[in-house]
């Protein structure tokens, strides 16, 4: 099932070539065809972008055969009809081509005037044209499309290309590039006299934002989040630093030393791990603002951090004001949503978050931990999330999540019904849905979640219930 988009999702029915869109309540609001006749063979929803779902359709008799598109909107009607009339900007490829590859398109985006990139072709449909960039293999770089410039990786250069999709030239970085926000990227780029040098670029690697205190190759610097950004410096004497810079480069405070911090600015805070360990908030001047760990009393507290010069982000971790943090205490490791600006505001004073741990069951002999027999009590819990790992506790399992199995759900995909499935999380009540669709869309089944604590949860089918508990 896909992700709701204005209310709006889309699935396929199981075993059947049938797309199905919906609305929140899960009421139909379109429904493609199947092999309805020797003329209609398939109509597939690619997926939703700028206000509209991509429906391609391919269509086959005696003579001819091909793939015709339409855009819906999310109430199911057409913004524009089926045709076929487009033209080729690809002087390597016919328009029909280019568009039998997108019978089973998954990736459908708009990229800005009038523009929509469908699994590397890029489609106008008020000019009714079709292409792609190069050979049909670069990275759009992000969504910065200026009107007449479109700007893709090719290696260690940015390959250009105008509204007709055609080349104009590159620029060649011969360095690093980050990720490229809001029209910039930070990079080294080697500038004059073979020399590195260090700031935030443009597309056309024009400098805007000069970073110049250290070495190039000793600094990394995120991209910008509101008017801040952190600054990474892996100083002369070996030791790691951290400060913030605003957007003229300006660095806010003197750099100090840490363990790990989180790789962007938090609405205005950073969060970093100090060298005594500890998770601490602090403003973008660097003044100290709150110990998240003073919130945890007796537990070891850990937030998945960023070490210098390690590349992955943990971008997604945070929604909100929300970031997900783990704590162990008496044995037993727990998650918890930490409400970061929330607890900001208290200051130095604990923030006070309720109860940490469940409290345990009596057994019979007074012992207090056996809870294998206690009734469930569930919860309703806002802002859930079932990122993570968790393990098949129960005496029942549903598909892979047999009892003792792994499950673990990456954001995108997981492997609870089938090996590889894609899935929608959303809340719904007091309870959340948990909808699972195969590979290539092999079958949908939608599941209900109840919530015994942030780390227990009972998935249920029918009347069958498959207990997972996280393990990370």
């Amino acid at each position: 099932m896909s992700a709701f988009n204005e209310g709006t999702a889309f699935y396929t029915i199981e075993n059947t070539n049938i797309d199905v869109l919906i609305d929140s309540e899960g009421n139909e609001i379109y429904r493609t065809y199947g092999d309805k006749d020797d003329t209609v063979k398939i109509e597939h929803i690619c997926g939703y972008a700028n206000g509209v779902y991509l429906l391609a359709r391919e269509e086959s008799g005696i003579s001819s055969k091909g793939v015709k598109l339409s855009l819906l909107s999310p109430d199911g009607n057409a913004v524009l009809e089926y045709t076929d009339a487009f033209t080729s900007l690809d002087p390597y490829a016919t328009a029909s081509s280019l568009l039998n590859d997108l019978v089973y398109a998954d990736d459908f985006t708009y990229r800005g005037n009038d523009w929509y990139e469908v699994n590397n072709r890029w489609i106008n449909f008020d000019r009714m044209v079709i292409g792609r960039l190069g050979s049909g293999n670069l990275k759009t770089v992000s969504d910065y499309l200026t009107g007449t410039e479109i700007v893709a990786a090719n290696g260690s250069y940015l390959a250009y290309y105008d509204d007709d999709l055609k080349y104009t030239g590159q620029s060649r970085a011969n360095g690093y590039l980050g990720e490229m926000q809001e029209g910039m990227f930070f990079g080294c780029v080697l500038g004059k006299g073979d020399q590195y040098v260090s700031g935030y670029y443009d597309s056309r690697l024009n400098r805007k934002i000069s970073v110049d205190e250290y070495p190039h190759n000793q600094i990394y610097c995120t991209p910008f989040c509101g008017d801040y950004a952190t600054m990474e410096i892996h100083g002369a004497d070996g030791k790691d630093y951290l400060t913030v810079i605003d957007r003229n480069g300006k660095q806010m405070f003197e750099p100090m030393t840490y363990q790990g911090y989180f790789p962007r600015m938090l609405d205005g805070y950073l969060l970093l791990q100090n060298d005594a360990g500890e998770h601490v908030i602090y403003d973008c001047n660097g003044n100290y603002v709150h110990s998240v760990d003073s919130d945890f009393p007796d537990c070891s507290v850990s937030i998945q951090m960023r070490d210098l010069w390690n590349t992955g982000d943990t971008y997604d971790q945070y929604r909100e004001g929300w970031i997900t943090v783990s704590y162990q205490y008496d044995g037993h490791s727990y998650f918890r949503l930490y409400p970061l600006l929330k607890a900001a505001e208290a200051g130095e004073e604990i923030y006070d978050l309720g109860v940490l741990t469940p409290p345990p069951v009596e057994t019979a002999d007074g012992s207090g931990t056996d809870q294998s027999s206690a009734p469930e009590h569930y919860v309703r819990m806002d802002y859930f999330f079932i990122e993570g790992k968790w393990k098949s506790v129960g005496s029942y399992g549903f598909g892979q999540a047999q009892p003792g199995a792994i499950v673990v759900f990456n954001g995108s995909h997981c492997n609870f019904f089938s090996p590889n499935d894609t899935y929608a999380f959303y809340q719904d009540g007091d309870d959340y849905k948990l909808t699972t669709t195969g590979y290539m869309s092999s079958g949908t089944k939608t599941f209900t979640v109840k919530i015994i604590d942030v780390n227990h949860i009972d998935v249920f089918y029918g009347n069958n219930i498959t207990k997972l508990e996280r393990i990370g």
